[in-house]
């Protein structure tokens, strides 16, 4: 197989070429791993694993399709993770897989190395500063966006067809709207995190990955989520709906931020005609009323007494450092939200989350009403390098929360519901840049999002765009 011919492929039509004989995983992989020296300047790779990949079943789902696991909580035996921090250099080991690594080898993904992540997930950008600044094949100058930044960088360019991310604001949706990629942030619960964790940021963040198609979302999905015995948030997600028309809210940006690229607009208009052409009932809509100021602060609280109890986690992996060794290997948006988060009492941290879940109820009672809501996801196509990255940190936490939550107002609102959300690429910004629609679900709706998201991907392709850095030109 040639590497024109692998980098266009998804993961589903790979596997179906393995199961024919018309090729084998070993080739895939041996073309995976000249795609990343090819594009070794994205600075999108953590650890490499390419020449042995981690065992999988090759004989189900996937057969041996390479594929990366991000650099945060997901983590397989005997592989370091580092967190996107120098701050966890060398590397935390493990002598076991996480429950989703295991889904993932179960699915018959062959794990070839793990992918860049934004410094423990806390920023949208895609500068770390265990690995350099990770660059966007579309224009290396420009940012990824994150925490997801390796994964969206490996199969936007073609090196893979899918990779695993994880979501606790946006660090799925983001980079993919960033990069032209499909991703799903699923529902609470429906992808397990644990055994290492019981929860991530307070329940918020959620584990799957960037797919270049919804049917490899979909594949995906009915592969690795279920319900695990010992999760603290378990659930069981339909994997199919009853047929027949839904019910589609559409809205603009409608709090926070609301200017955006002239061609957001255009675009979101032209999916909603697009949905209702199929028959779908779709309405313009006003959301539940949500205060922008009130969500910046309950996050940067909760972000950063997240940050304060990490450095206690931190201090006994690197019993070599003290306190202060380890803040200054740190970054400085990091260690801006640790500071911070050590004045947060357990007062203010159970006010916090009390108005969290007060603003998660009055959103979920809104999405009763509907199956979907169309909003757009990132309101610009991707930033250059630096404009968002963790040196722009300056004054208060609370101000650097408000520019990363900014970047996609809408995505957190579903971190906090558990509500699942896709983004889908099928827009280009004024600069020939990509950027995504945002399309959230009703609680348990992903088999909703998925046939929806089918229409709009037939309807609107995006397949055949290729940025100007894509392996097998």
């Amino acid at each position: 197989m040639l590497a024109r011919e692998y980098s266009r492929l998804d993961a589903v039509a790979l596997s179906e070429l393995i199961a024919s004989g018309e090729t084998t995983s070993g080739e895939l992989i041996a073309l995976a791993h000249a795609g990343a020296q090819e594009l070794k300047t994205l600075s999108a790779v953590v650890e490499e694993r390419w020449e042995t990949p981690l065992d999988c079943d090759a004989r189900q789902g996937f057969r041996g399709v390479p594929f990366a696991i991000k650099d945060l909580m997901c983590h397989a035996a005997g592989v370091p993770v580092h967190s996107g921090s120098r701050a966890t250099a060398p590397g935390v080991v493990r002598d076991y897989d996480s429950t989703l690594m295991s889904r993932f080898r179960s699915a018959g993904l062959a794990v070839i190395g793990t992918s860049t992540s934004a410094e423990y997930g806390l920023g949208c950008y895609g500068e770390v500063s265990y690995a350099g600044p990770t660059r966007n094949p579309w224009d290396p100058e420009r940012t990824v966006g994150g925490s997801s930044c390796g994964a969206a960088a490996l199969v936007a360019a073609g090196i893979l067809p899918m990779a695993h991310g994880n979501d606790g604001a946006g660090s799925i949706r983001i980079p993919a709207s960033y990069t032209g990629l499909v991703g799903l942030k699923p529902s609470r619960g429906a992808v397990p995190i644990g055994p290492t964790v019981w929860e991530s940021t307070y329940g918020m963040a959620a584990e799957f990955a960037l797919t270049r198609t919804v049917r490899d979302a979909r594949a995906l999905f009915s592969m690795v989520s279920g319900i695990q015995p010992g999760e603290k948030y378990a659930v069981s997600v339909p994997l199919h709906r009853v047929a027949g028309p839904m019910r589609v809210a559409v809205s603009p940006l409608w709090f926070g931020p609301t200017d955006a690229d002239p061609a957001v607009s255009r675009v979101l208009s032209e999916t909603a005609a697009a949905l209702g052409g199929r028959g779908h009932r779709v309405e313009e809509v006003t959301p539940p009323s949500i205060d922008w100021g009130e969500l910046v602060e309950l996050l940067t609280t909760a972000w950063s007494a997240l940050a304060a109890t990490s450095l206690g986690r931190l201090l006994e992996q690197r019993r070599d450092l003290s306190e202060e060794g380890i803040e200054a290997l740190l970054e400085p948006s990091t260690l801006g939200l640790l500071r911070y988060g050590r004045s947060v009492g357990l007062v203010e941290l159970d006010r916090c989350l009390t108005g969290l879940t007060g603003i998660a109820r009055r959103f979920a009672a809104f999405m009763e009403e509907y199956d979907a809501l169309l909003t757009p996801c990132t309101r610009y196509g991707a930033p250059l390098l630096g404009e968002n990255g963790p040196e722009r940190f300056e004054g208060s936490a609370i101000e650097w929360v408000e520019r990363q939550i900014a970047v996609a107002p809408v995505a957190p609102l579903f971190n906090i519901s558990g509500h699942p959300a896709i983004t889908l690429p099928v827009g280009i910004t004024s600069e020939r840049l990509p950027f995504g629609l945002h399309l959230g679900g009703r609680n348990l709706g992903e088999a909703w999002l998925f046939d929806l998201a089918a229409e709009i991907e037939e309807d609107l392709p995006w397949k055949d765009r290729r940025p100007d850095h894509w392996y097998g030109m």
